[in-house]
């Protein structure tokens, strides 16, 4: 009987285990600390870009916020309004708290301390000293003290003194003081009239009994004010006496200014005095308060203050505003409705506005939907940059276990189980992981606010202080990112490791000789399931375009941009499988041609590829991606920036452009003199806008212009209509009428109205125009078609209610047509410049146009501040911004990667180059074996880079810049629905800029760079050596 033996390998207890795999990776550290290092600095720049992402996003959304808030003082108020219908200092106290409280209640985070609060009454008769007209009234503007000495200036005397006096103390005007005949010292008095109830005023007017009680007011002036008009806290007051009847000269009123705890310490005095004096009860009710006979219009003023908001409490400062609203309307304002029965504090019709909310163009609800609409494509970008990054990290990761596989393959035949190498060799990644994963999520706050700083527009330069604000809420909103980082450099690291473990030393060598094994990625087929998502993508994306006129824009773009944009993404990813499963194919190819060739390098370069392809596919894709990366950062700034140049010119039409609101011009001769006279003005067309109907439910918006100079003082692009707009003017021009008026007016239809109305050339239609209430009829002849007319939102084929159709016609003949068939002039209402560049005339031609001078124009659009304005906001650089720093990260990684790659396959290739050395091979002959090698890698990479960056190019840009592109407060009251067919109106066109030429050159040189140190470190070997210490 023979007896056999089976040898068991030891076993070991757990703390051994460990022991043994922290002494595996002390040993392998010193080798391989290079390499290391270098994926230490690759994830460390993985976990930046990861925890960057949501940081960008949290900067420029809250600099959108606060921008948003801060481009008007009006922004950030709330105005609460009331008919008071009694005063006292105790009843001014609780007006205030009542009217206050549930904005205190949900908004106390966001307020300010500053909370003003304004009283006035009107109607008082002037009884001394006597007024231009025996008619004239006098008027009073109640606050406290402190807010007078803010909010006025002083030109005379002194502010009323906080102490109470029988005789209230007043300021007024210089114009009111030299129209009253008074000066600081004189006295002014009036006659008031009041109840002594609330429900007497009630009953006063519906009974013959009136309970009115009249009372002298004298009042002691005090000193002379002056006030700005443009102070938003004295909404829209001058303190000037205006006419109390519109269009005459007299009865005027004279506004008073006092303090509002004198006017309610008057009033309770009057009050008290009034009380004391009944001996009968004949009133319906018992005394309750002083109650004025005229209406008291209360005001308080509550303010945002900006600096306390950020976009992660954006959602809960809308929730704050709803509750607000709720409690309002539904608690204190719920019984200010009716006089009869009204509760103290007596407030009635209690109501409050703010540019903040409502259901038209609010500033949150224009502001939700740009970063609803800018979120979209920066979500969708930040995924490929992310796979991007990853997969950069997974390379190096894979080169860090590949190149320590051979001894790997050499414990596992010498009995070390699987558990000891993983320890072992995970160990080396987690500490490089943890290390990178500090550097990161530390680095990552210092770089986005070194980045956005310059960036970000003068309203908002202090929103990056909100990352250091709070620094461990910073760090607690990026580490999910940076564990999503680490956990993939873990993952990748444990599935090299365990394809590892499967090879032992005879199996090594095999797969070291010729690969074999076929990846998973081929084995699953992604690259058809990938082509397949893509092609799904791409068809629902063009249906739902298709169905432009069943739904609306917004409806269009919240569903079909994000799949437009998912879709490219498929499509590349396809392109790569397809490419690494046919790339090895495409090699034998070309090794079989060049072995039929005269010349040795290009042989044995290719062979060594077809042998060993994986090392020379990764480089190509490193490089590939990186550059395609640097293409679509390039043009996408470059195309960004022209169409918001185009924008900008859309939307203002000319470099100024306002309206003549309140202005009446003599005629068009003398408004071409006065404007051609302003320095910096080198061209000036002037016109009118009107609307008319085609019936009761189809507007249609009508341009009348100058033919003759509309076309140098407006921009018109090549995207409006095929012929240049002076050619078109000029036949406008020509339709004028010289003799008799003409039967029609020519005009210029847009696509939208060319198709509703069924238009063709030479077609006439009429429309109805409506003014002081009566109906105008014109008859319109359509002269030409035009894509669009600039600055009047159009959408085709939008079913949306505010598309309506526009007309360009020439002012002349449409002014002779209404002068002959309605009898009526028609005035010019616009206004449009085209100016200098020089710095000087802009600032001065600003500051004339934006006056109340007879040159002045309202509603002023500038074109240049517009531009600056979006090429500032914060919702278009938060794109551009994570395109920069992705792509830059990329590059780095990929040339990174590239040196490493091509280092450690030198390394592994030693042992040849020394044969061939030691077989008589001439070091210029594996030099150019090197350079065949890299050369044909490079250029394969810049082969697809190119095709990338034009794939990415043509089908994410126009949706990036459709999406992105900012409408801000600097557009005025742009609606939802306009925002929305704006971004349809204003087409993209892709550009490339000059600079993408030199930074492929720039890569290139890299690239060159790259193989001459390569080719320059293989001359350099030593064969003996090499061939000394090899381990065969």
């Amino acid at each position: 009987m023979r007896f056999t033996s089976r040898l068991k390998p030891p076993t070991h207890s757990m703390y051994q285990s460990v022991l043994l795999a922290l002494s595996l990776a002390q040993w392998s550290w010193r080798p391989n600390r290079l390499l290391l290092l270098t994926m230490c600095l690759g994830m460390s720049a993985a976990v930046l870009l990861l925890c960057a992402i949501p940081l960008l996003e949290q900067v420029t959304g809250t600099a959108s916020l606060r921008q948003a808030l801060r481009v008007s003082p009006e922004n950030t108020r709330i105005t609460i309004s009331a008919e008071a219908q009694a005063l006292s200092p105790q009843l001014l106290a609780s007006m205030t708290s009542a009217s206050t409280a549930p904005f205190k209640e949900h908004l106390a985070p966001y307020l300010t301390q500053d909370q003003p609060a304004q009283y006035r009454v009107y109607g008082f008769p002037l009884v001394s000293p006597a007024g231009p007209d025996s008619e004239d009234q006098l008027g009073f503007i109640s606050t406290n003290i402190q807010q007078m000495r803010s909010h006025v200036r002083l030109l005379s005397g002194r502010f009323p003194s906080s102490q109470q006096h029988s005789e209230p103390e007043v300021l007024l005007t210089q114009e009111s003081a030299a129209l009253l005949r008074v000066s600081p010292g004189a006295t002014i008095t009036t006659s008031v009239g009041y109840y002594t109830s609330v429900e007497d005023k009630d009953t006063s007017q519906f009974a013959d009994t009136s309970y009115k009680r009249t009372t002298r007011l004298t009042l002691r002036v005090v000193g002379l004010i002056a006030a700005n008009t443009s102070d938003i806290f004295w909404h829209g007051t001058s303190f000037l006496p205006t006419p109390l009847i519109p269009d005459h000269t007299r009865p005027l009123s004279f506004p008073l200014l006092l303090s509002s705890d004198a006017l309610g310490a008057w009033c309770q005095e009057q009050f008290s005095q009034a009380q004391a004096s009944d001996t009968t009860n004949s009133q319906p009710s018992s005394p309750e308060a002083f109650v004025f006979d005229s209406t008291v219009f209360a005001y308080w003023d509550l303010f945002i203050d900006p600096s306390r908001l950020s976009i992660d409490r954006y959602a809960s400062f809308r929730e704050a505003l709803r509750s607000t609203d709720l409690d309002f309307y539904n608690g204190v304002a719920l019984h200010s409705y009716m006089l009869r029965n009204l509760p103290s504090p007596y407030l009635l019709n209690l109501s409050y506005g703010s540019p903040l909310v409502g259901t038209g163009p609010s500033v949150l609800n224009q502001l939700s939907t740009h970063i609803t609409l800018s979120r979209v494509p920066v979500l969708i970008i930040s995924l490929p940059t992310i796979l991007l990054d990853l997969f950069f990290m997974s390379v190096l990761i894979s080169l860090l276990i590949e190149r320590q596989s051979s001894g790997i393959a050499l414990l596992r035949s010498r009995g070390a189980s699987a558990l000891q190498i993983i320890c072992a060799f995970s160990l080396q990644g987690l500490v490089v992981s943890l290390i990178a994963f500090i550097i990161g999520i530390l680095l990552a706050p210092l770089v986005v606010s070194t980045i956005t700083r310059p960036l970000l527009p003068s309203l908002a330069q202090d929103t990056t202080m909100i990352l250091w604000q709070q620094p461990m809420v910073t760090l607690q909103s990026v580490i999910p990112y940076a564990l999503l980082a680490l956990l993939a450099g873990m993952g990748s690291m444990l599935f090299t490791l365990a394809q590892s473990l499967r090879l032992n030393v005879l199996t090594q060598r095999y797969e070291s000789a010729r690969v074999t094994l076929r990846p998973y990625w081929e084995r699953f087929y992604l690259d058809a399931i990938s082509a397949v998502i893509a092609l799904v993508l791409y068809l629902i994306a063009n249906y739902v375009f298709q169905l432009q006129g069943l739904l609306s824009d917004d409806t269009i773009y919240a569903i079909a941009t994000p799949v437009a944009l998912l879709a490219p993404f498929f499509f590349m990813l396809s392109i790569l499988f397809c490419f690494l499963r046919f790339a090895p194919r495409g090699l034998n190819l070309l090794a079989r041609l060049a072995h039929r060739g005269r010349t040795a390098p290009p042989m044995l370069a290719l062979a060594q590829m077809t042998r060993s392809p994986r090392r020379p596919l990764q480089i190509t894709l490193l490089l590939a991606l990186a550059s395609s990366f640097i293409m679509l950062t390039l043009i996408f700034n470059d195309s960004q920036q022209q169409r918001l140049t185009e924008l900008a010119s859309y939307e203002s039409v000319a470099d100024f452009s306002g309206s003549f609101v309140g202005k009446v011009k003599p005629s068009i001769t003398n408004a071409y003199q006065t404007y051609n006279a302003l320095l910096g003005v080198s061209a000036v067309s002037l016109g009118s806008e009107i609307v008319s109907f085609q019936d009761k439910s189809h507007s249609i918006r009508i341009r009348a212009v100058d033919a003759k100079t509309y076309a140098r003082a407006t921009y018109w692009s090549t995207q409006n209509s095929e012929q240049p707009l002076e050619a078109l003017t000029r036949e406008l021009a020509r339709q004028r009428p010289t003799t008799s008026y003409p039967q029609a007016v020519s005009a210029l239809v847009d696509t939208l109205g060319w198709e509703q109305l069924h238009l063709s050339p030479g077609k006439t239609f009429t429309l109805t125009s409506y003014d002081s209430g009566h109906a105008y009829t014109t008859t319109y002849k359509a002269l030409a078609r035009v894509n669009m007319i600039e600055g009047m939102y159009d959408s085709p084929s939008s079913t949306d209610q505010s598309a309506t159709p526009a007309l360009l016609v020439d002012y002349q003949t449409l002014a002779a047509y209404h002068a002959q068939t309605d009898k009526q002039p028609l005035p010019l209402t616009r206004a449009w410049l085209r100016t200098s560049d020089n710095l000087a005339f802009l600032a001065r031609l600003r500051a004339q146009l934006n006056g109340s001078d007879e040159v002045g124009l309202a509603n002023l659009q500038d074109r240049r501040a517009l531009l600056e304005a979006l090429r500032t906001d914060p919702l278009t650089l938060d794109l551009l911004l994570l395109l920069a720093l992705g792509t830059t990260i990329a590059l780095l990684l990929g040339l990174c990667g590239n040196i490493l790659i091509t280092w450690n396959s030198i390394h592994e290739r030693q042992l040849g180059f020394a044969v061939l050395r030691a077989l008589g091979t001439e070091p210029p002959l594996v030099a150019r074996i090197l350079i065949w090698e890299q050369g044909v890698i490079h250029l394969v990479a810049l082969f697809f880079g190119v095709v990338f960056g034009l794939l990415f190019t043509f089908t994410l840009i126009p949706r990036l810049m459709i999406s992105s592109t900012p409408v801000n407060n600097a557009l005025g009251n742009v609606t939802s629905l306009d925002f929305y067919m704006l971004q349809r109106t204003v087409q993209v066109q892709v550009q490339a800029p000059t600079s993408l030429a030199l930074a492929f050159l720039a890569f290139a040189l890299v690239c060159v760079l790259i193989i001459f140190l390569v080719t320059r470190h293989v001359l350099h070997l030593l064969p003996a050596q090499a061939l000394r210490l090899n381990k065969d």
